[in-house]
């Protein structure tokens, strides 16, 4: 066996079927006085092999990445000054990553007046030329779930050579993910990745850990960008235990459908507020009080210890839109409280 580096002990525990704990490592050149000695294994296969098994797909259709932020900034760089299309209002580091790969990134906008739902006859015209088109699904501000037959209606009259990337971050608080997610279509799609988080539905926001499925031979062009060791060991060892907790999982959605109904129906109720439905663990709101705007009444929350996110610089969006994050009874009842002091 030759290593690129030293300190795998993980691919040597494979190899000789040795645990790796009991492997005595000197080709790392480590303080034996420190707290971990073994670099990550830059394989993460105890991950792939969790999400192999939660998924149903092969190992050999993952990538691992530090975050699901790392996957979105390693997509650009697969072509060589990229010309892609973004569907927004939507995240704002897809068009980050493109332009730092020396790309153009242009949008087609979802509209107010519709929901902000997909229109894939307003998106077909601007497809050519296209080499990658980033879709966020559910979307990230607006919160709206695309159905998969409006995805398919895009990517079959996109170009053959064009890159479908499809951010499913959000897709673990859908409970009728499998109508809506296209991992398995991903797998056989030559030119389609999904984006996967645990950052949100599995609350790992500090350990930094996600993933990509797709075609093998397109995951392997992925990795061949990645840093060494770009996740670390603990997320490692997270990420498979949060996976088979299936009470966690439960307790998880619950909480959220829950929750989310009663923070949305409270909103509702609160005068110079525009609700709009949500699919995830968010919900998008309009300020229609003409003397507020996004920043001022995001301000006035904070100094009463309150956060909300001011979707003021979003593309396509203004300064009269601010997002909310479905939190736990007592949170939301703090919020509720605050907004109808303000007597919107």
């Amino acid at each position: 066996m030759i290593q690129p580096h030293g300190g795998n002990i993980y691919a040597a525990s494979r190899e000789y079927k040795i645990p790796a704990e009991k492997i005595t490592d000197f080709s790392a050149n480590i303080n034996p006085l420190g707290l971990y000695l073994s670099y990550p294994d830059p394989d993460c296969a105890g991950v792939k092999g969790a999400l192999s098994k939660y998924l149903g797909i092969p190992k050999s259709n993952i990538l691992i990445g530090n975050g699901s932020i790392e996957i979105i900034y390693l997509i650009p760089r697969l072509i060589i000054r990229p010309r892609v299309l973004i569907i927004g209002p939507t995240f704002s580091e897809y068009e980050k990553a493109v332009k730092i790969s020396e790309g153009t990134a242009k949008y087609v906008l979802t509209k107010e007046k519709s929901d902000f739902k997909l229109d894939p006859d307003s998106i077909l015209p601007r497809l050519k030329g296209a080499d990658i088109v980033f879709i966020c699904n559910p979307n990230n501000p607006t919160g709206v779930l695309f159905h998969k037959d409006e995805i398919k209606k895009i990517i079959s009259k996109a170009s053959k050579k064009t890159l479908t990337v499809i951010d499913e971050a959000f897709m673990d608080f859908v409970n009728t993910q499998g109508k809506f997610s296209f991992v398995k279509e991903a797998l056989r799609i030559k030119n389609m990745l999904v984006i996967r988080s645990f950052t949100k539905f599995f609350g790992m926001a500090g350990l930094r850990i996600g993933f990509a499925v797709g075609n093998k031979d397109l995951i392997t062009r992925l990795g061949a960008f990645q840093y060494p060791w770009s996740v670390n060991t603990i997320a490692q060892m997270a990420a498979p235990i949060f996976i088979k907790d299936k009470v966690f999982i439960q307790r998880s959605a619950a909480l959220n459908e829950r929750e989310r109904s009663y923070l949305c129906l409270g909103l509702k109720k609160i005068r110079g507020l525009k609700v709009f439905e949500p699919a995830s663990n968010f919900i998008l709101c309009k300020i229609e009080n003409s003397r507020l705007n996004s920043a001022k009444l995001a301000g006035i929350l904070g100094r009463r210890g309150i956060l909300i996110r001011d979707c003021g610089n979003f593309h396509g969006l203004s300064d009269k839109f601010i997002r909310v994050a479905v939190k736990k009874r007592t949170d939301n009842i703090k919020l509720l409280k605050a907004l109808k002091w303000l007597n919107l």
